[in-house]
Parts: C-alpha cells; sequence; structure tokens
C-alpha cells in the first residue's frame, strides 16, 4: 500500500512539473520582446560578466578561464543551473525549477543575487535549453549575451557554434570576438 501511494505521489509531481514547465513556455513566448532583457548599449570594457551553467564540474574550469583571461578585476559571478535536486541542502547552492513562480516570477534568492545586478556580459554555458533559463534571461539585465549556437537564438547576440563539451574552445572563441567588439 506504501509503495503504491509513493508512485501515484511522485507521478502527480511529475505531471505538475511538465505543466509548470509549459506555462514558461507560454511566459517566456509572450515576454520574448528584445528590449526588455537588453540593458543599454555601451561602448566600454566589460566590467561585469554572470555565467550561466548546467554541468557543475565545468565551474571551476569556466572560472578559471575567464580569470585568467580577464586579467584585471571584474566581477564574475556563476550560477549553476540544476533541473532535479535530491536533497534540500542542494537547492542553496543551484538555482532549480523550484526558483521560478507559476506566473514567470523569480525567488527572492535570485533577485538578491542575480537580478538586481547589471551585466556587461552574459555567457550561457548550458548544454540544453531550458525554459527555466530563458525566464531567467528575460528578468535580467545585460549589455551582450553569447551563447551556444544550438541554443534558442533570440535573447543572445553571438552564438558560436562548438561542441558543448569543449569549454577551452567555446571560451577562446568567445575571446576573439569581444577583441573584435572592443570590449576587453
Amino acid at each position: 500500500m506504501f509503495l503504491l501511494t509513493f508512485v501515484r505521489q511522485n507521478k502527480s509531481n511529475m505531471f505538475f512539473n511538465k505543466f509548470k514547465e509549459k506555462v514558461h513556455y507560454f511566459f517566456v513566448k509572450k515576454n520574448k520582446d528584445p528590449h526588455r532583457y537588453k540593458g543599454t548599449k555601451k561602448e566600454s570594457t566589460i566590467q561585469s560578466i554572470l555565467v550561466i551553467i548546467d554541468d557543475f564540474d565545468t565551474k571551476d574550469l569556466v572560472e578559471k578561464e575567464l580569470k585568467q583571461f580577464f586579467r584585471r578585476t571584474i566581477s564574475l559571478e556563476i550560477v549553476t543551473f540544476k533541473k532535479e535536486i535530491k536533497d534540500k541542502k542542494e537547492r542553496l547552492e543551484y538555482i532549480t525549477p523550484h526558483d521560478f513562480s507559476w506566473s514567470g516570477g523569480v525567488s527572492d534568492k535570485l533577485k538578491e543575487t542575480v537580478l538586481t545586478k547589471k551585466y556587461d556580459l552574459l555567457i550561457n554555458y548550458c548544454k540544453v535549453d531550458y525554459v527555466y533559463i530563458k525566464a531567467l534571461l528575460l528578468q535580467c539585465h545585460f549589455d551582450l549575451a553569447i551563447s551556444f549556437a544550438h541554443l534558442n537564438n533570440e535573447p543572445y547576440d553571438i552564438q558560436i557554434n562548438c561542441d558543448t563539451d569543449n569549454v577551452k574552445l567555446f571560451t577562446d572563441e568567445v575571446k576573439k570576438y569581444l577583441k573584435i567588439l572592443n570590449k576587453i
């Protein structure tokens, strides 16, 4: 009896998670006005960077690559998205679907850390195109956005066509384009 109840509860949670994801899909589709998530274009160098990743193993590599490239002092903030969390302790370390409300709003944790700041550069290292990341991007303030080419191209200014596992090549391409744009 206990096993059946647990399975039924797990299936209902899965249904609500999929339904919530669809609600966010329509929120993103409705609010995809490009002027909503772009900051003001500046001709200055990059001072603050927001990095979004979905693989915790690449976090240290990405941070090392970016700090090595930007030798001067920059504000670097790395946000890790994880679709499923097993422990409630992990929920504090990652951005999860639980941080997003049904109407497209975000939790106080995101409002305090990410949404209150303006970033000169946003780099999306996510390997999968998550609707929750799109909803987050709609509410962020940034001037220039870069991502992998396989992701949806609407909020991004530059998309780089390379393998998602090759972080070094992606970062080298980001450096090349930033030099062309006189952002570094």
